[in-house]
């Protein structure tokens, strides 16, 4: 045996998506078939609670002339608006109590019937 052998050095072999795809298509399939779903999720749901979350933090002061820019003027308060619902705002006060006497109802009256009725 000689203490030489020939090696030959390792060409990388050229990008092919058919054997790309050989290869990962049992790992890539599941994100192809959420991919509506996640895509709808985030245009339909998740941007407009964002969207609402930054307004829920601003003050509008109304629009402005199209010779002034055009646009809807927004002010700054932080927590000033939350502050304020939960403070003083007598109507939603009046709301809250209501939601919780319909679940109170809900959850002590209906369900309770509807499973006695049920057996």
């Amino acid at each position: 045996m000689s203490a030489h052998t020939l090696t030959t050095a390792n060409k990388p072999q050229p990008f092919s998506i058919a054997d790309w795809w050989s290869r990962n298509q049992r790992k890539v399939i599941p994100y192809i078939f959420l991919a509506p779903f996640l895509l709808s999720f985030a245009i339909f749901t998740v941007y407009p609670a964002g969207v609402a979350l930054f307004l829920s933090f601003q003050r509008t002061r109304g629009f402005q002339q199209a010779e002034e820019g055009g646009g809807v003027v927004l002010e700054y308060k932080g927590w000033a608006n939350y502050e304020r619902l939960l403070t003083k705002d007598k109507r939603f006060r009046a709301a809250m109590i209501n939601g919780a006497e319909f679940w109170l109802g809900t959850l002590l009256v209906q369900m309770p019937l509807a499973l006695a009725v049920a057996v």
